[in-house]
């Protein structure tokens, strides 16, 4: 004779252990190794597949898994440089016509504009909306290279919000090179859209691994406490 209470409790058991389970797959960032002909990358991809941008420093946590800093940051007066809406809350200061791409984030999702695509109805709907946006510099549009206007020469580490077919990623590189060997290598692992993420002394971001620990990203941190904005996972 069966026992149905023993039955129910059983599969409350397997149901509390399989639900518990899935929040503890969605509540940590996995890394990615990639190897291309130009340098190797590491992508940093939640499950959960949803992005914010904020202006107070994040703290990482099982809703905050991953933040890194998005758009530049004034060396003079330390504000966000250019434009920006955070939340429907619209941020504005000195333009820089080297950027020239927006990054969109609504509903969580984010997009990638060139500037002069950020139409005056498409501003008043990201602020009615309560989304989001900041402006960088893009690094691949539908799969092309687009100039990138500083350090074309230099060795350095890059790091890029990076829009594939079905997912977006944070990308970085793990030797420094130059910003179009970068590029190149997200072209090669078929990113569609890029973006690039300020770095350089700005460059401190973190994420939560699988153990929940706390991981530390980027190379140099000394402009860490002057940083105004992040994106996060």
């Amino acid at each position: 004779m069966i026992n149905i209470k023993n039955s129910v409790s059983v599969i409350i058991m397997l149901m509390t252990y399989c639900f518990g389970n899935a929040q503890t797959l969605n509540s940590y960032i996995s890394t990615k190794l990639y190897t291309t002909h130009y340098g190797t990358l590491t992508g940093y991809n939640s499950k959960k597949q949803k992005l914010y941008f904020v202006t107070d420093k994040p703290t990482l946590n099982k809703e905050t898994q991953l933040f890194v800093p998005a758009a530049f940051t004034s060396k003079i007066d330390f504000k966000i440089v250019d434009s920006a809406v955070c939340f429907g809350n619209p941020i504005f200061y000195k333009t820089d016509a080297n950027l020239n791409a927006y990054c969109i984030i609504e509903n969580a999702k984010p997009r990638i504009i060139l500037s002069d695509e950020l139409t005056d109805d498409l501003k008043k709907h990201i602020i009615s909306s309560k989304s989001s946006l900041f402006k960088q510099c893009i690094l691949i549009k539908n799969k092309e290279l687009i100039n990138f206007p500083f350090f074309k020469e230099d060795l350095k580490y890059w790091r890029a919000l990076a829009i594939f077919n079905d997912h977006f990623e944070i990308i970085e590189n793990n030797g420094k090179i130059k910003i179009k060997d970068f590029q190149l290598s997200l072209q090669e692992i078929g990113v569609l859209e890029a973006i690039y993420l300020d770095m350089g002394s700005w460059s401190e971001g973190g994420y939560l691994n699988s153990d929940n620990q706390k991981v530390r990203i980027g190379h140099e941190f000394g402009n860490t406490n002057h940083q105004t904005n992040w994106i996060v996972f």
